[in-house]
């Protein structure tokens, strides 16, 4: 989503615009299974709490790096920790989404960056910044609510909104 803005979702309701953006640039949209979760200092707010709360309450295993696990525990939010050395074998099976904000992306010689390109090689998501995490929680509500998004062709899509020229 904060990348170069190659698929566009367009909606009057933002929450679709981020759904439609999604499936447009081919992310699969799990409603199930597991979620592993690592945040830098900076990003362990009460926002991300809030929403990882609400991956717990949609029905998905959290799974975390020591450090985020006991931030999402002194929240409430029911976590396992998993040693860094565990992860990539659970890619897959166990966690279905990776949500991984490190301190610098795209740096291969990070941990990190192997187990999201094995996340990102099996066809699963791997959110970078919170406020992405957030819009994919968005789009997990509205798939297991049944919503069939409604597509338009950009030009003349919003007619009231057009001007005569």
């Amino acid at each position: 989503m904060r990348s170069t803005g190659e698929v566009l979702g367009m909606d009057r309701e933002l929450d679709m615009a981020l759904y439609k953006g999604l499936l447009g640039a081919g992310m699969r949209i799990f409603t199930e299974g597991g979620v592993y979760v690592s945040l830098r200092d900076h990003d362990k707010t009460e926002e991300a709490a809030a929403w990882m709360k609400q991956y717990a309450q949609e029905g998905f295993a959290i799974y975390a790096s020591a450090g985020t696990c006991r931030f999402l525990t002194d929240h409430g939010i029911p976590c396992t920790a998993v040693p860094f050395g565990a992860v990539s074998g659970m890619i897959g099976d166990e966690i279905q989404v990776m949500i991984n904000v490190p301190q610098v992306t795209n740096k291969i010689s990070t941990d990190m960056f192997p187990l999201r390109r094995q996340a990102i090689e099996k066809g699963l998501p791997v959110l970078t910044c919170m406020d992405t995490a957030g819009a994919y929680l968005a789009a997990v509500k509205l798939k297991k609510a049944g919503v069939i998004p409604e597509y338009r062709a950009i030009f003349g899509a919003y007619p009231e909104n057009a001007t005569a020229g």
